[in-house]
């Protein structure tokens, strides 16, 4: 199971109670609805699958949660943060 840092555990409890009806400290493979689209000032992005973010009440500091490789955390200032649809997306090969 992937940990979540302290300082978050309680945005955790808010959004899954919100969006699942149930306050809890931990989350489950149907959590992760969305993709999230990162955005960062100097013009690069990065995009997860099967994830979601939160940001913390100052707006400063945010959290990307992914189904599959963990938890990253991010200074959301100057950084722009997206949720997208889950949708079937074709294979994109590297030139």
């Amino acid at each position: 199971m992937k940990e979540i840092k302290p300082e978050w555990i309680s945005y955790i409890k808010a959004y899954t109670k919100k969006n699942f009806g149930e306050e809890r400290d931990h989350l489950l493979a149907g959590d992760f609805q969305y993709n999230v689209m990162i955005s960062f000032d100097d013009g690069s992005f990065c995009c997860f699958k099967y994830a979601f973010y939160i940001l913390n009440e100052e707006r400063t500091k945010a959290a990307v949660f992914t189904e599959h490789y963990g938890y990253y955390y991010y200074n959301a200032i100057c950084t722009t943060f997206e949720l997208l649809k889950v949708t079937d997306i074709t294979t994109v090969q590297a030139l």
